[in-house]
């Protein structure tokens, strides 16, 4: 089953901690990869994780136009029986906690000591940068937090770069596996059936379009779930599931580019109905409008 969990610094609130950013979390899939909804089985969320996604916080006074994307395309997903909502309450136990803090000090420690590419960042609680990335100690908690309740859910996290350059310092091999599915299955949904361009300008309080960008949005999301009926979307999973189950026979460590090249080998005929099944889906890459980088 291809289940995926949203993680961020709202599950700290979860376990009724006071966290620098308590309603952060990851709107980068939904915008860069909305065709996630065609091919996830199940999208399970915690309570404050949905209540960040709704009442948007930081996201509504920054990209407002966003922030009813994000809403907007959860509320869909609800009704399409696609979300799973669990109160990690009953794993929070202070057995879990423990075990969490032991696996997160042991991997910072060992980050530090053998100098993995990294410099300290003073402005941050046990800060550091990788890459340019910024990282702090609550907010690496909680990411360890959200992979231990992956682990008993039996989910993948969708991640972002962050925690890949983070788990690539570490070398994770479990944990970068579910990252390269996920990769992957983002990767071949995305070029078979390309992603969509999204309407997000980042000030939609003075444009005479807003009204006509949020119905339009609203139709990409409904025609993107209608997909998911397709016998052929059905296919494309299990032959990924295939190609991903003889490849770990072989190899201890997946990635992404052998997973796409293993599915392309295996699944010409079935690649050439999808493309019949969507002539007219203009194919282009990935294109938001009016919105870079966003942080929350």
């Amino acid at each position: 089953m291809n289940r995926v969990m949203l993680s961020g610094l709202s599950l700290l609130a979860d376990t009724g901690e006071q966290s620098c950013v308590p309603c952060e979390f990851d709107p980068e899939w939904m915008i860069t990869y909305p065709s996630t909804l065609i091919w996830v089985d199940e999208i399970i969320i915690t309570p404050n994780i949905k209540n960040a996604i709704m009442s948007g916080y930081g996201l509504q006074k920054k990209h407002p136009s966003v922030h009813e994307y994000c809403k907007m395309f959860m509320d869909l997903a609800i009704e399409s029986n696609i979300v799973k909502m669990v109160d990690p309450k009953h794993s929070f136990t202070s057995t879990f906690f423990d075990g969490v803090d032991r696996i997160v000090n042991s991997d910072i420690n060992a980050i530090l000591r053998n100098n993995l590419g990294i410099e300290l960042d003073k402005g941050a609680p046990n800060g550091m940068i990788i890459d340019d990335l910024h990282y702090c100690y609550p907010r690496i908690n909680a990411f360890y937090r959200s992979l231990a309740l992956a682990k008993e859910w039996d989910a993948n996290i969708l991640m972002n770069r962050q925690w890949e350059v983070y788990l690539n310092r570490l070398a994770k091999t479990k944990e970068l596996n579910s990252i390269e599915q996920v990769k992957a299955l983002q990767h071949i949904f995305s070029i078979n059936i390309p992603e969509p361009r999204l309407n997000l300008e980042s000030d939609c309080k003075t444009c005479k379009k807003e009204s006509t960008c949020r119905n339009d949005n609203e139709k990409t999301i409904k025609t993107l779930l209608s997909y998911r009926d397709y016998d052929e979307v059905h296919e494309m999973k299990r032959q990924f599931q295939k190609t991903k189950t003889a490849l770990l026979k072989s190899e201890s460590r997946l990635d992404a580019a052998s997973l796409i090249r293993e599915f392309k080998g295996s699944a010409e005929r079935l690649q050439k109905q999808i493309y019949g099944i969507f002539p007219k889906v203009r194919r282009f890459s990935n294109v938001i409008t009016g919105v870079g980088a966003l942080s929350v």
